[in-house]
């Protein structure tokens, strides 16, 4: 099985969190997928087109329900104040020119550097023609060399040597280093001459586009020893698009992670949740021995979930929580690059 199929096969696991801390413990010590009771989360790995085990970062991802057909998109929240400095976001300074007609942009992520868990930064950004699977992905890797990969193939783009990937019958990837220390690929799946069109992709990057890439919120205070772990930004349309952003302590254990959709949790708010204020509104939480949640709408749009799941006994784990979501900073919540060609404007 392949690094995009492990992926998708991800996403259908699913399998059910008790209340009860023994079998939290348990499943938590096991790193599988979760679910709290009443509330639905899916464990996702943050997949590059690498397609390499060096990718080994675990994003959970918290699927909302989709809003009704009529609702309307509001303006985002207005941000908080963040116990942090403010420091420049990232930015992607590698662009396609050209993409298959009809093509739009409908997911963004980046993952910072982690040491600790020997994985390197990356972004990337995606273009779907029909459906996410008809879709061209571009990542940007620091690294300072190509991973081997079987069924390569040596070709070049602009001149410069890369490898072409077959990864299936309709999926192949380009990758190749764009200097010293940045790695480029294009991955495509499921549109007509996978190769050919990979490869004029590939060949129409730019060096100077400076997207920014910016998560619509960032953490302000956290824990001592635990560190973002990056966000992805992702929907089917721009008004069930969801935000995921997550920290995390050593390899991902001890893992705190966000949730921002337009769209209320299905079961919001369960039985076992008890009133909480968060963010100055009222809302909702609930908690255990390794596990805790806080749940809360910010405005007419956009509901907050997070949660913090932990193998570690006797931390503040509500106390903590509380601070690290009262010291967000909430950014621009209206994904204005969401649906947009690849073609910098």
């Amino acid at each position: 099985m392949n690094l995009e199929e492990s992926v998708k096969d991800a996403l259908q696991r699913r399998t059910d969190l008790q209340p009860d801390t023994d079998r939290v413990r348990e499943a938590v010590n096991a790193r599988t997928a979760r679910t709290h009771k009443g509330m639905p989360r899916l464990a996702l790995l943050a997949a590059g087109a690498a397609i390499v085990a060096a990718v080994s970062v675990v994003i959970s991802v918290s699927v909302f329900s989709p809003p009704p057909a009529n609702h309307q998109m509001g303006p985002p929240p207005s941000p908080t104040t963040s116990a942090k400095p403010t420091v420049p976001g990232p930015v992607m300074k590698y662009a396609p020119t050209w993409l298959p007609p009809g093509m739009t942009e409908f997911k963004r992520g980046h993952r910072p550097a982690h040491p600790t868990a020997n994985s390197n930064a990356m972004m990337s950004r995606s273009w779907r023609l029909n459906s996410e699977w008809e879709r061209v992905l571009m990542t940007v890797r620091q690294t300072t060399a190509l991973t081997p990969v079987q069924n390569s193939t040596p070709t070049e783009v602009n001149g410069i040597p890369a490898v072409l990937i077959s990864m299936g019958p309709d999926k192949v990837s380009v990758q190749w280093m764009a200097t010293p220390t940045e790695e480029v690929s294009v991955n495509v799946e499921l549109l007509p001459d996978v190769t050919g069109t990979a490869m004029r992709v590939a060949r129409s990057v730019r060096s100077d586009a400076a997207v920014p890439m910016s998560p619509a919120m960032t953490f302000g205070w956290l824990p001592d020893g635990m560190q973002p772990q990056g966000y992805e930004s992702s929907g089917p349309t721009r008004a069930e698009i969801f935000t995921t952003v997550s920290a995390a302590r050593g390899y991902g254990i001890d893992r705190v992670s966000l949730y921002v959709a337009a769209a209320r949790p299905p079961g919001f708010p369960p039985e076992q949740m008890k009133p909480v204020t968060v963010l100055g509104k009222q809302g909702s939480y609930a908690d255990s021995k390794f596990y805790a949640e806080f749940a809360v709408k910010l405005d007419d749009t956009y509901w907050l979930r997070a949660v913090w799941d932990t193998t570690q006994s006797g931390l503040p784990l509500k106390d903590d929580l509380l601070r690290i979501v009262d010291s967000l900073t909430i950014t621009d919540l209206t994904y204005q690059w969401y649906g947009q060609t690849g073609i910098p404007r």
